[in-house]
């Protein structure tokens, strides 16, 4: 007969051998990231966790998604801590991806849904700023005193 483990918590070193460098107590999402031609797209597979439990920050070029799945439990006999696992593939406890955004994005119109287990956010691409450049009556030099100007055509560039 197989010997149970002693330690009920040891299964629960398998769950995360996910973790992300750096941060030893989450471990990470699995992701897909594309681009659309008007904006970028973010998926997280997210199966089991509680909307609740879900948290999304978009913090100047980064887009971090973070929060906790806790092992479900259907009763005292079924609590995670009186298992004996065969096989624990699950990752549970806290959780965290970030995503380096690629050009900026129109905050403004960020949406995300959560549905099925899938967390999916859009990230629509910022409006083009353009910039106007404005021609001054008269160059100044670089370096010159303060209100000394150049002569037009009298630059050692225009030689």
């Amino acid at each position: 007969m197989p010997q149970r483990n002693a330690d009920p918590h040891a299964a629960y070193g398998i769950t995360f051998r996910y973790r992300m460098t750096g941060q030893p107590d989450a471990w990470r999402p699995a992701l897909e990231v594309y681009e659309t031609e008007g904006a970028l797209v973010v998926r997280a597979e997210l199966a089991g966790i509680d909307e609740k439990h879900l948290r999304v920050a978009l913090d100047n070029d980064t887009l971090t998604i973070y929060g906790k799945r806790a092992p479900e439990s259907r009763g005292d006999a079924d609590a995670p801590e009186r298992r004996s696992y065969h096989e624990m593939g699950i990752p549970y406890g806290p959780f965290r991806a970030r995503v380096i955004l690629p050009f900026p994005v129109d905050r403004d119109a960020v949406e995300a849904n959560y549905e099925h287990g899938l967390l999916t956010i859009h990230l629509p691409r910022a409006p083009r700023m353009q910039i106007h450049a404005h021609h001054a009556a008269s160059s100044v030099a670089v370096g010159a005193p303060e209100n000394e100007t150049v002569d037009d055509g009298q630059g050692k560039d225009n030689e």
